[in-house]
This record gives structure tokens, C-alpha cells and sequence, in this order.
């Protein structure tokens, strides 16, 4: 555009020149916690990334645990929000507090995204009881009847088990079937 200034019998031009782009890294939140995870488990979470300054950031990602897997692990931006999925895997963790930082390095800056899980052991599963043999009309025979009742623990383990009647008789035992 023109500008006159009559009184000082002159005038100039001024061009629309920009600065240098400045891109800025920007990712919100900073940090999830799974809270407590089961074993063996698996769960997901996501952020956003943009940038909030001008030009285009690049950027990339990284984790440092076996048990984390971040994808995308880079991409660009010109202002628009990308989503960054954080995908955990508990299996083979024991169980204790966990956290891995999830680095961010760009042309923008840097920064640090954090996941945290607690891990937790797989809870025991009851054992499951079959139905008894023989079923109902039992009543009145000799107390020599032998029952049986199939017991099995999904999980293999060995439990204990006893069986009283109501004249004062028991029997107990134990096993893994």
C-alpha cells in the first residue's frame, strides 16, 4: 500500500513481509493414569499434539518400556490436533507401580507425556462345582451313599474341600481337578 504525506511532499510503500515461521510444540494432557491394571491385561489411551505456533512442526515420539507402544511415533502439524494412541500391555509385569515417559522432540521444542499403571495380580477364579450324582431323592438311603461332586479351579490351583453331613460325619480332602 501507498502512503502520501503532502505536508513532507513524500511518499512510501510498505510490503507485506513476514517474519520467519516459528512452529511451537503444544500437546495436552501431559500425563494418564490407568489406575490399577489386572496381569495380562491390555488398555489404550490417546492425546492430542498440534502446534500452536506458525509454519509446519515436525515432530517425533518415543518410549523407553517394553510394556508401551506409541503410535504414531511421528508426523507433522500445521496447527491442526493430531491424536497420539498409548497402548499398554501388562502381561509378564509383576505386580508394583509403573510410569514411562513418552519423549516428544520437534522443531518446536520438546516434551514429555506420561503414562502411569499399578499393576495388580490376576484375581483367582472360585472353582466351579458340577451337579451332584445322585441328584435329589437321596434322602432316606444308607449312609453308605457315596456322592459325587466334580470340583474343578480354572486356574489349576489346589484347594481344600470337606463335606459334613448332619449326623456329625465328614469327610475332607484336597486337589487340583
Amino acid at each position: 500500500t501507498w502512503t502520501q504525506y503532502t505536508q513532507y511532499d513524500f511518499c512510501f510503500k510498505t510490503y507485506g513481509i513476514s517474519g520467519p515461521s516459528t512452529p511451537v510444540l503444544s500437546f495436552n494432557p501431559v500425563s494418564y493414569n490407568f489406575g490399577n491394571v489386572v496381569q495380562g491385561a491390555t488398555d489404550s489411551t490417546s492425546f492430542e499434539i498440534w502446534n500452536s505456533g506458525t509454519g509446519i512442526l515436525t515432530c517425533n515420539l518415543s518410549e523407553s518400556s517394553s510394556w508401551v507402544t506409541v503410535t504414531p511415533t511421528s508426523g507433522s502439524s500445521s496447527g491442526e490436533q493430531d491424536t497420539i494412541t498409548v497402548s499398554i500391555d501388562t502381561t509378564g509385569l509383576s505386580p508394583g507401580s509403573y510410569n514411562c515417559p513418552i519423549g516428544m522432540s520437534s522443531n518446536g521444542g520438546s516434551g514429555t507425556f506420561t503414562v502411569y499403571a499399578t499393576v495388580t495380580e490376576q484375581e483367582n477364579t472360585p472353582p466351579v462345582f458340577g451337579i451332584p450324582s445322585p441328584v435329589n431323592g437321596s434322602t432316606g438311603n444308607p449312609l453308605s451313599l457315596s456322592w459325587s461332586i466334580p470340583i474343578t479351579d480354572p486356574q489349576g490351583n489346589i484347594f481344600s474341600w470337606t463335606i459334613q453331613c448332619n449326623n456329625g460325619q465328614t469327610n475332607s480332602g484336597s486337589g487340583a481337578t
